[in-house]
């Protein structure tokens, strides 16, 4: 039997930063280790510092070691006046190095690097230097992030420019992971990876999520079951990062509309304040009627998804959200939320078949329509919940996605 691969994982950031990216990172890593699909041990860059100053939250399973910022990072970083700042800059140079020095401590065979651009550029290199294997994963479309917040669409021929800037440490990969087939499909259109083959692993769930939400919809139950009346009132609800493209203000928008919705925000971001300021005439009428409870720890998740009655997903379609596949989603699924998403991206794939309700983007009539339907119809809500649940135990727990991990090392381990 052979040994398992030894592999160094590159991250971007790490909890406790509260974003998907940073989730399915400690996920990966922990299951991996759990299911014995690999000797993991974790390198969490600079840019964890960018996030959260109080360092990072350490993983039992394996070893986790947090790059210091570079004196030329700490320069760029914060010292320069705004004008001349680059928050996010990385020091390739000294990354490298650390990359190296870590691969080299843990004996990795495999270096796995979880971002792109200037992280995953310093991570072939160091792999390059010690001769090891050299693993690219793919989450989301960086370039395309760069314009997330702009609107002004004489900006969009330069995305694929700065995507063949970021995205080109692929030519270096001896195996290229998508996190979604929608992602894939954007990676396959890149012409400099010439035909190679991309291998989709989907975000999944960890038996402990799953468990967990079964517990927190149990308690639920009990708590419902011993009011004196019945709730008549309806909890719309998402987590997001609040930025312009999740089109969060529409939900606002629909409970103006829907008296019987009580809407709640779980999430931080650019956006935060102009959506505050959209829900003041709303809770005006009833306090508290619309709640943002902010940025919330990880195992605080599923308890707060169980309390709510329809999740809701009305992104707009960008480029960045057609390529992606939200993490958020394959959670409310697991938590047995009804979702009504725009048809955007991976969320067609996972709410087909009758286990959400998909409407176009941009439609907000086709919007308010699903969430009023849902909202009057707690059969509805039940079957589609139970039908989300239920794709996700049977396709995208954690044992079924790992296994796809075991054969990209064993293809990066046998190229040449």
């Amino acid at each position: 039997m052979n040994p398992l691969p030894r592999v160094l994982h590159v991250v971007e950031s790490w909890r406790p930063v509260p974003s998907g990216y940073a989730s399915r990172s400690w996920w990966l890593v922990e299951e991996q280790h759990a299911l014995a699909i690999s000797q993991p041990a974790v390198l969490v860059t600079s840019r964890q510092w960018v996030y959260d100053r109080e360092g990072l939250i350490s993983n039992a399973c394996c070893p986790v070691t947090l790059v210091q910022s570079s004196r030329n990072e700490q320069l760029l970083r914060e010292t320069l006046p705004m004008p001349f700042r680059r928050p996010f800059h990385v020091d390739e140079r000294a990354l490298t190095a650390a990359i190296a020095r870590s691969a080299q401590q843990h004996r990795a065979t495999i270096i796995h690097a979880h971002w792109a651009s200037s992280i995953g550029r310093s991570a072939a290199q160091a792999a390059k230097m010690l001769g090891i294997r050299f693993v690219a994963e793919m989450r989301f479309d960086l370039a395309s992030a760069v314009f997330s917040q702009q609107t002004r669409s004489y900006l969009t021929p330069v995305e694929p420019c700065l995507r063949r800037w970021f995205d080109r440490h692929l030519a270096h990969a001896n195996a290229i992971v998508a996190a979604s087939e929608a992602m894939a499909v954007l990676l396959r259109q890149c012409a400099h990876l010439d035909g190679r083959q991309i291998h989709v692993v989907p975000n999944g769930m960890s038996d402990a999520f799953l468990d967990d939400c079964v517990n927190q919809r149990s308690k639920r139950l009990l708590q419902n079951s011993t009011r004196d009346a019945p709730m008549s009132r309806v909890v719309l609800g998402t987590t997001a990062k609040m930025l312009k493209y999740e089109n969060l203000v529409s939900l606002i928008l629909v409970a103006e509309r829907l008296p019987n919705i009580d809407l709640v925000f779980i999430g931080d971001g650019s956006e935060r304040a102009a959506l505050e300021q959209c829900a003041i005439a709303l809770n005006r009428t009833r306090a508290n009627r619309v709640r943002f409870l902010g940025q919330l720890p990880a195992a605080r998740i599923p308890e707060q998804l169980v309390g709510i009655d329809i999740f809701a997903i009305p992104r707009e379609s960008r480029v960045i959200t057609r390529h992606a596949s939200p993490i958020k989603l394959i959670e409310a699924m697991a938590a047995g939320c009804s979702v009504v998403a725009t048809a955007v991206g991976d969320s067609t794939r996972l709410l087909a078949d009758g286990r959400g309700i998909l409407v176009p983007p941009d439609d907000f009539d086709s919007l308010l329509q699903s969430v009023s339907r849902l909202a009057d119809d707690s059969s509805l809500r039940g079957t589609l919940g139970e039908r989300a649940r239920q794709r996700i135990m049977d396709h995208y727990r954690s044992h079924q996605v790992m296994e796809q991990y075991r054969a990209v090392y064993n293809e990066a381990l046998e190229s040449h």
